[in-house]
């Protein structure tokens, strides 16, 4: 099996769909917004959402659509450079809404700014080390295609989370005995134990699941360290500059 390891250099603020006023971030990144990254590198290359006449919403599902149809799995990993932690930290954001937002609408000049008020929002970002994001391809026909997009990978969401993709190989994935896995799963309390973060999020194709993140926390609640979680089923390894990165077989997870 062929799978696409691309290491990237992060700072993002993820919310957690849960939280608002102070806008908590996800430690790793949920699969959607992998996704949702990899649709917009599709669009920059001029794959999707070209079509004359669309609304901007019609243009999203088309490149959401593209990028399903050509991967399987999305996933980040604790697969960090030096084994270093992700650091998590707050500021406060000052935004000028002129209330056209609210009207579903961007300003269509500076004078709709005017009257406006100022929001102030807590925010959350996250910082790591270079680490490893793993991809899968639908099928092997789909690898070039993804290699290309991959690279482009800047930033997730907004503006204020980015990313530098520093590379992408692709390798073999073969079965294994190593059961410690260290990516991103659906949680499962039959088949997953040992250390991890569980959240909500979103997978590749939309639907809300628990996750067992390979990360921990400690005491303070803003350093989060890598791990692995023990794993009751078939699992694939695949490696890069002598890490590897061990996730379960099948697609269930």
């Amino acid at each position: 099996m062929k799978v696409l390891l691309v290491k990237i250099m992060p700072m993002y603020s993820i919310r957690i769909p849960e939280t608002y006023q102070v806008a908590v971030s996800y430690p790793l990144i949920p699969p959607s917004t992998l996704i949702g990254t990899i649709s917009y590198t599709f669009s920059v290359l001029g794959y999707c959402g070209k079509s004359g006449g669309q609304v901007w919403r019609d243009r999203v599902k088309e490149c959401l659509d593209f990028t399903r149809n050509h991967v399987l799995k999305a996933r980040d990993t604790s697969i960090i450079d030096g084994e270093l932690p992700i650091v998590k930290w707050s500021l406060v954001l000052h935004i000028i809404r002129g209330g056209v937002l609210e009207e579903n609408r961007m300003p269509t000049n500076i004078e709709e700014f005017k009257g406006g008020f100022l929001d102030a929002m807590v925010r959350e970002f996250a910082l790591s080390h270079p680490r490893t994001v793993l991809v899968i391809p639908k099928d092997e026909d789909s690898i070039d295609l993804l290699k290309r997009a991959l690279w482009l990978m800047g930033r997730f969401g907004n503006s204020e989370s980015w990313a530098s993709t520093t590379s992408v190989t692709v390798t073999d994935a073969e079965r294994c005995n190593d059961r410690n896995i260290n990516v991103i799963v659906k949680y499962n309390q039959n088949r997953i134990s040992g250390g991890f973060t569980v959240v909500k999020a979103t997978d590749e194709v939309g639907i809300e699941s628990m996750f067992a993140l390979p990360v921990t926390s400690g005491r303070r609640g803003d350093v989060y360290y890598p791990s692995t979680m023990s794993y009751g089923g078939d699992t694939l390894c695949a490696r890069l500059n002598g890490a590897s990165i061990v996730f379960p077989g099948g697609e269930d997870w």
